[in-house]
């Protein structure tokens, strides 16, 4: 995908008020550098829900709850969330975002939208990580 290609998505924040988006999709380099830091994050969790996948999806609810360690799930979200750079990363994230026509690049503006506000944040954070395609294990496993 070009990085020129736009998305646009609308997001409703904590009073209720719905602010538009448009985002500007990252070029490669930068792009493979947030995929890096985010996947390397997300590993561990990840592997701390293995236990729903193993037996297919015949098994009962109960059994595969049984299999997992909440403990384990609590410390690698832990973990990943503090390993992660937030200070390179959020910025990097937001660099080509609108919020109400407001470049989220800008601190200002971004600390005016979020402020108080981090349900939207991380509403926002994932709609751009999922246009940017920065957790491609699916399309690894397409062959």
């Amino acid at each position: 995908m070009p990085s020129t290609e736009v998305h646009e998505f609308r997001l409703t924040d904590r009073d209720g008020t719905e602010h538009a988006y448009t985002l500007a999709l990252h070029d490669a380099m930068a792009g493979a550098k947030l995929t890096a830091a985010l996947t390397a994050a997300a590993a561990e969790p990840i592997a701390a829900l293995a236990p729903l996948a193993e037996g297919g999806l015949d098994r009962a609810w109960t059994e595969v709850l049984r299999d997992l360690d909440p403990t384990s799930i609590g410390r690698a979200v832990r973990d990943a969330i503090a390993s992660l750079d937030t200070d390179r990363v959020l910025p990097e994230l937001f660099r080509h975002v609108l919020r109400d026509d407001k470049k989220l690049s800008d601190s200002g503006a971004f600390n005016a939208a979020y402020r108080g506000n981090y349900g939207e944040l991380y509403r926002a954070a994932w709609e751009i990580v999922r246009a940017n395609g920065f957790f491609p294990l699916s399309d690894m496993l397409r062959g």
